[in-house]
């Protein structure tokens, strides 16, 4: 279960918490449930409420709120044709410095950033016959809305399977069972793009429509975002991957680079320049 960090300012309002979402996916069934907070009735508190009493002025203090969750969004992932084998989600001190990346032609590309995703990487279940291919599947999910934001096949991938996500990017390492090596599938999300003269007066319609919808996005919404856009590209790697992360910095402004622990027992920081599905 992954419960919501409460605001730095260590006094959360009931408003902010009422906001507030929790997930839970359970591997054997392969069911995700998104839960939002909500106060409970004031019938309830006098049973459920929690305080300490002032002898003195025989008072309640230091009142503490009771929620309930209710259920608003389920993903389903049917356990009799996929096994859930990891899951991934963003680093929660994770700070992002910007949102965009200038093109060399004054371009400029909008990455598609949502903090409340999840990465369900999955397995096919197969008969065991020598004939069967295996198959992974990522699936990107929502888990405030419920909503599957990207997903793709990987034919002849297996366990062991490791993910990473940073920002707009999805970093997925794997056995390819089928060409006997280990692999990493690199993907990059984004929202759309600004061409040169988007923000200038001489912009075309599209480009300004899309640069106007840029600067007034100032919240946003689980339920309301589009579907992202989707670059992919995979590499081979010369050694099997045991696990994943990547650099965190005070002010994300620092390249975010990869840490890769391999099975001899090394750790290696692989720059993510050299696997982007950009990269010419």
């Amino acid at each position: 279960i992954v419960m919501p960090l409460y605001p730095s300012s260590s006094t959360a309002s009931s408003n902010t918490l009422e906001k507030s979402y929790v997930y839970h996916i359970d591997k054997s069934t392969g069911v995700l449930e998104t839960y939002q907070l909500a106060l409970v009735d004031n019938k309830d508190k006098n049973q459920d409420q929690v305080c300490q009493m002032n002898l003195e002025t025989k008072t309640c203090v230091n009142k503490s709120i009771i929620y309930k969750t209710n259920i608003v969004a389920t993903a389903n992932f049917p356990p009799n044709r996929e096994r859930i084998i990891d899951i991934a989600s963003p680093a929660v001190n994770d700070v992002r410095s910007t949102s965009t990346i200038a093109l060399s032609d004054d371009s400029v590309l909008l990455k598609y950033v949502n903090n409340n995703i999840c990465l369900v990487t999955t397995e096919a279940v197969t008969d065991n016959s020598s004939n069967a291919v295996p198959m992974l599947y990522t699936t990107l999910v929502d888990t405030v809305s419920g909503k599957v934001i990207y997903r793709s096949s990987i034919e002849g991938g297996s366990a062991p399977a490791n993910a990473a996500l940073i920002e707009n990017t999805i970093a997925l390492f794997y056995w390819n069972a089928k060409a006997k090596r280990s692999e990493v599938s690199s993907i990059h999300l984004y929202e759309g793009m600004i061409d040169k003269h988007g923000l200038t007066p001489l912009a075309s319609k599209h480009s300004a429509t899309m640069a106007n919808k840029y600067k007034e996005a100032k919240i946003f919404s689980s339920f309301l975002s589009g579907q992202p856009l989707a670059m992919q590209k995979t590499y081979i790697m010369p050694k099997a991957i045991t696990a994943v992360h990547h650099t965190i910095t005070e002010q994300g402004i620092a390249n975010k680079n990869l840490l890769v622990s391999l099975t001899t027992g090394q750790i290696f920081m692989l720059d993510q320049r050299q696997i982007s599905p950009r990269r010419p």
